[in-house]
């Protein structure tokens, strides 16, 4: 009997041990997961923070564009070297003539570096 009482008590200790055990993977599942969400989150605002960078950018280089629109012909506006106006090589600013309407210029600001993204201001102005 001193034998049978040993031997339960060491499996309640085993017992014991494999849920102690159960409940540290448990809650290291459960800390793996919400740290996860926590970084992709960061990562999610940052990216969120850049676009919008670049968004106000390229509302600052419409702007400077549509100044110039404003103040020079429609000949100057067609040959204007789109490459050094901006100054930003970063951006590429498109100016193209309306085939329908020929008083009607577009012009588009575009950030370089995405592949898969345009972030893109068109403005269609009369000349």
């Amino acid at each position: 009997m001193c034998k049978k009482a040993q031997k339960t008590k060491t499996q309640q200790k085993a017992y014991k041990k494999a849920y102690a055990l159960l409940i540290v993977v448990f809650l290291l599942v459960i800390f793996t997961l919400l740290s996860i969400r926590v970084v992709e989150n960061i990562s999610l605002s940052n990216n969120i923070n850049k676009l919008k960078y670049f968004n106000i950018q390229a509302n600052i280089h419409m702007s400077k564009i549509t100044k110039y629109i404003n103040t020079h012909s429609k000949q100057e506006i067609l040959q204007l070297d789109t490459t050094t106006f901006l100054n930003d090589n970063r951006f590429k600013l498109i100016i193209k003539q309306s085939t329908t309407q020929p008083n009607i210029i577009f012009v588009k600001v575009v950030y370089k570096d995405f592949a898969n993204m345009d972030i893109a201001i068109t403005r269609g102005t009369k000349k």
